[in-house]
C-alpha cells in the first residue's frame, strides 16, 4: 500500500494485530517518478510479459515512445505503467511501439507543453503567465456551457463557490449565479 499502516493504526482506521501479521519485511519503495531510470526497464519487462502472452502487435518500443515515458510523472504508478504499456502494444501500428501508439493522455500533454513554449516569451513571468492560462480556461468554460456556472465548474472540475472566486479574482464582471 502506498498509506503509512502505522500512522492508520494510530488513527484507528487500520487493525494493529493486522498490522504486526503484515509487518514482517517492511520495504519502503520510492514512487516510479521518482525513479525515471527504472521506467524503461519496467516498460520492457511489461512488454516482454505481454509479448510471451500473445495477441499484441508491438514487441519493442522506439526511442522517443520510450522518452515519452520516462517523462510522465506517473501518479499510477507501476500499474498505470503496465496498463500504458498495454495499451500500446495493442494499438502498435507495427513491431516497434511508436509515440502514436502511447495513450492520449501521455501524448497529449507533450503536444500541449511543446505549444506552450512555442507561444510563451523565454522569460515569462510565473503570477502573469499562470493568470493568463487561467483566465482563457474560465471563459472557454464559460462559452462552453453558455454561461452556465455551475456547468462551466462542472467542466472546469471545480466547485462553483470556486468558480465564483476565481471569476472575483480575475476582475470579471458580476454574474447572476447560474
Amino acid at each position: 500500500t502506498h498509506r503509512d499502516l502505522k500512522t492508520e493504526v494510530h488513527a484507528g482506521r487500520f487493525r494493529e494485530d493486522l498490522f504486526f501479521r503484515l509487518n514482517v519485511v517492511r520495504i519502503d519503495v520510492p514512487p516510479l517518478r521518482d525513479r525515471a531510470d527504472d521506467i524503461p526497464l519496467l516498460a520492457e519487462a511489461c512488454l516482454r510479459n505481454l509479448v510471451k502472452e500473445g495477441g499484441v502487435r508491438g514487441t519493442r518500443f522506439a526511442p522517443t515512445a520510450v522518452e515519452l515515458l520516462v517523462r510522465h510523472p506517473w501518479p499510477g504508478n507501476v500499474r498505470e505503467l503496465e496498463n500504458v504499456v498495454a495499451h500500446a502494444a495493442l494499438m502498435a501500428k507495427s513491431e516497434e511501439i511508436q509515440q502514436s501508439d502511447l495513450p492520449l493522455e501521455l501524448t497529449a500533454a507533450k503536444e500541449w507543453l511543446a505549444a506552450l513554449d512555442r507561444l510563451l516569451p523565454a522569460k515569462s513571468p510565473l503570477d502573469a503567465t499562470l493568470t493568463a492560462i487561467e483566465r482563457h480556461l474560465v471563459h472557454r468554460a464559460l462559452a462552453q456551457s453558455n454561461g452556465v456556472q455551475a456547468k462551466a465548474a462542472e467542466i472546469l472540475g471545480i466547485s462553483r463557490s470556486l468558480l465564483q472566486y476565481k471569476l472575483k479574482v480575475l476582475g470579471e464582471p458580476e454574474k447572476p449565479a447560474t
